[in-house]
């Protein structure tokens, strides 16, 4: 029942066919505990308003928000995506909040605590070039995409490409290209570059 009470909380569509989507085991399970979807709704309190889909509206939102901060749940845009579609969704609509992190705020949520992921800015990003080119780790595109993509797909969207986050941070392209080869060529021939 606690799962139930927990997807109606954050808006989670409640019918039927709804849950057979996001949570068939869920689904499942009262069916088999109780006999029934209807009757394990009843059991668990929720209207038969809420059993359709919900309407949301700039309140509900905002308490469906305090509501999953209050339980410790996840707040980050992936979580609420992940778990409560409805609400991310309707948060979003420009009638409502416009964003997820408007909707956060309106709900007294700080919003750089509970992203899950750094907000990247070009500072940044020229900063984790240097810190990689300062320590003597590799800067061509492939080998950062494997070390550290965050870096790399930050760059991207913030420069329009590796290359160009490169040359902000004081590099030339080109020279971190032509080491890879020569790296490259060292652990091909054992050790010896010509």
């Amino acid at each position: 029942m606690a799962a139930i009470q927990s997807a109606h909380a954050t808006g989670r569509d409640l019918s039927y066919s709804g849950v057979a989507e996001w949570n068939l085991a869920l689904l499942r399970a009262a069916e088999r505990c109780v006999g029934s979807w209807s009757e394990a709704l009843e059991q668990a309190g929720v209207e038969a308003e809420y059993r359709r889909r919900r309407r949301w509206t700039r309140e509900s939102v905002v308490a469906a928000i305090r509501q999953i901060a209050e339980e410790g749940g996840d707040l980050s845009w992936t979580g609420v995506v992940m778990r409560a579609p409805g609400l991310a969704a309707a948060a979003c609509r420009r009638r409502r909040f416009g964003s997820w992190r408007n909707a956060l705020a309106a709900a007294g949520v700080e919003c750089e605590r509970i992203g899950r992921y750094r907000r990247w800015t070009e500072e940044l990003v020229v900063a984790g070039i240097r810190r990689r080119r300062s320590r003597g780790e590799a800067l061509n595109a492939a080998a950062v995409e494997d070390a550290d993509a965050a870096l790399i797909s930050a760059a991207r969207r913030l420069f329009g490409s590796w290359n160009a986050a490169l040359e902000a941070a004081g590099l030339d392209a080109r020279d971190v290209a032509i080491r890879r080869r020569r790296v490259g060529l060292r652990r091909r021939t054992g050790g010896v570059s010509g």
